[in-house]
């Protein structure tokens, strides 16, 4: 493309930046279907999670673009309130901690440690497994077996009830 083009259909190279993160994670969004949290009951709580890091993990094999996002989402934390990604990094922060918070309520979801400090652990925890899955050079297979586990072992430390530690 030209540079009179994109200047025609983009103000500027981070308009182009917010254009690419709408149309990911709009097609992200459509792929992995994340359920939303008011609907999640205790029986399915933890079953409904995994479906959907099943689905994130589908994604990354068959649409490998679409990992770009979270490679963008990782760049981001100091990105202008006004740019597209940092709509979804609250996005996406907001949703997590909505389910923690259901989870809690349901008794699922330990409740000895602040709301906002599980979102945060959550976040971290995440950001720690997905920046290692996108870097690995193990094979995809490897990737999503060690990205489960890790996975497992944070649920298991955000457990109410009897599990919580």
């Amino acid at each position: 493309m030209g540079k009179g083009s994109f200047y025609h259909r983009f103000a500027d190279k981070a308009a182009l930046h917010d254009w690419v993160t709408e149309r990911l994670s709009t097609a992200l969004l459509r792929e992995i279907r994340p359920p939303q949290p008011h609907a999640l009951t205790a029986q399915d709580f933890r079953d409904e999670l995994a479906a959907l890091l099943a689905r994130l993990g589908h994604v990354a094999l068959t649409r490998p673009e679409l990992l770009d996002l979270g490679r963008m989402f990782h760049n981001s934390a100091d990105a202008p309130p006004e740019r597209a990604i940092t709509t979804v990094r609250r996005a996406v922060n907001d949703w997590l901690g909505s389910v923690l918070e259901t989870g809690q309520a349901l008794g699922t979801i330990r409740t000895d440690l602040p709301l906002d400090l599980l979102t945060a652990l959550a976040i971290a925890t995440l950001t720690a497994i997905d920046r290692w899955a996108l870097s690995s050079e193990n094979d995809t297979a490897t990737r999503s077996a060690a990205a489960a586990t890790a996975l497992g072992v944070f649920c298991d430390l955000i457990a109410g009830g009897e599990e919580a530690i």
